[in-house]
């Protein structure tokens, strides 16, 4: 899998999703609304070598944040499956969103992205329970992975851009807190964002 820069404007190029990858590493690709925030939690796993925001799920050629089309908000996380298997990614997806509006735009829908029958398989089984324990209300999808254009330079990293990083994190710590302390309550556990 081959990264590029952006090289006009107006413009993000296109990359091309196949089951090779760099090295060792894979690439996941979600969608779970807006693409700013999740970028970080993303980032702060163990095993996560690159998180890219970008456009995906769309036939628009060179969409943009202003011109984005039929595409939607998504995250290219580049990973090493020997730390963190696609599976827990696809859980921890799983905790950051609940799409129950089937009136979502396609811009912030939710989604998953496979790029391997593996991946599909595992995306799939995961999806499918997690909207059996929401009652089957859950808007979400999960679609072969044909391009991802990366979004513009001042969308990546945006919230350690408009926070720092020591702010971004110590916002996770908080969340993460309440959340565990809201799960414990109800019996159930999620991995943490702010673990790197």
């Amino acid at each position: 899998m081959r990264f590029f820069n952006r090289q006009e404007k107006d413009s993000c190029p296109k990359l091309e999703i196949s089951p090779e990858s760099s090295a060792h590493n894979e690439i996941a690709i979600f969608a779970l609304g807006d693409f700013g925030g999740p970028q970080p939690r993303f980032q702060n796993l163990k095993g996560v070598a690159r998180v890219v925001v970008g456009y995906s799920g769309g036939t628009t050629e060179n969409p943009t944040y202003k011109r984005i089309k039929d595409h939607t908000e998504a995250l290219l996380v580049e990973f090493d499956p020997a730390v963190v298997p696609y599976k827990e990614l696809v859980h921890f997806w799983t905790t950051l969103h609940r799409p129950i509006n089937k009136y979502t735009p396609q811009q912030y829908r939710s989604a998953v992205w496979y790029v391997t029958k593996e991946q599909q398989q595992i995306a799939t089984s995961v999806v499918n329970d997690w909207n059996a324990r929401n009652g089957n209300a859950l808007s979400t999808s999960v679609e072969r992975a044909k391009s991802f254009y990366c979004a513009e330079e001042y969308h990546q990293d945006y919230m350690r851009k408009q926070m720092g990083w020591g702010k971004v994190k110590a916002d996770m710590r908080r969340e993460d807190k309440a959340k565990s302390s809201a799960q414990k309550k109800n019996g159930s556990h999620t991995t943490s964002s702010a673990s790197r």
